[in-house]
């Protein structure tokens, strides 16, 4: 397993295609579709961001990387979510029902009091973007 220097972290796969994460950005992986529920009632207190990961793009690994290479935002600001697309394309579907929101591999949704208040893709991700709308100071 990788793990970048610094507060931030990466992910490997395994031979399994089985996700590792470090601890150190504090993911909260997504694995079940009843979690999504506690996610937005969630967003009530906090922001909560969902990041879809495909496990098996390129592009989607180099996202990964720069999102936690500049991922600056405390556990108090705003709460991180992993979506394993390939073992739970489900959750996804439901993700995209749910806050109206395109399916798209690599993406970045941030839901604010049960709404979707920031959605992205690919190169276009955009942290400097997340902290304006959040309207907040990163640490």
């Amino acid at each position: 397993m990788y793990c970048a220097a610094s507060l931030f972290h990466s992910i490997a796969q395994t031979k399994k295609n089985k996700i590792l994460l470090c601890h150190m950005m504090n993911w909260k992986e997504l694995n079940n579709e009843d979690q999504l529920d506690g996610l937005v009632a969630a967003s009530f207190e906090k922001p909560q961001a969902i990041f879809k990961h495909s496990t098996r793009c390129y592009i989607s690994k180099t996202v990964l990387r720069k999102l936690e290479m500049e991922w600056a935002f405390s556990v108090d600001q705003l709460d991180a979510h992993f979506l394993d697309l390939i073992a739970h394309r489900n959750i996804s579907n439901k993700i995209a029902t749910l806050f109206s929101v395109e399916h798209e591999s690599p993406q970045l949704i941030v839901i604010s009091k049960g709404v979707v208040i920031y959605h992205d893709s690919h190169q276009a991700i955009d942290l400097g973007e997340v902290n304006r709308t959040l309207d907040i100071s990163v640490v």
